[in-house]
């Protein structure tokens, strides 16, 4: 429960790139979430941690997700208000 804040915000930064009229940071961001980060953290906390490796693969990939979709949006955002 305590990772939807971090999942709200980076759909809400999803949100802002298709309402923007650029689908592809949408996309890199969720093709960024899945496959780059969630399946390699997941594959490699099961490894390490075990089961307990298995629940903490998706709050650390949204924490690291919302970061890096906030940082990319904002840089949009000031590259288009220039």
């Amino acid at each position: 429960m305590f990772i939807l804040p971090f999942v709200g915000a980076t759909s809400m930064c999803r949100m802002s790139f298709q309402a923007m009229v650029k689908p592809q940071y949408a996309f890199g961001i969720t093709l960024v979430r899945q496959l780059v980060l969630y399946v390699p953290l997941l594959l490699l906390f099961n490894s390490v941690f075990g089961f307990g490796g298995m629940l903490w693969a998706q709050p650390v990939t949204e924490i690291i997700m919302m970061i890096s979709s906030v940082m990319l949006l904002y840089g949009v955002i000031r590259r288009e208000s220039r």
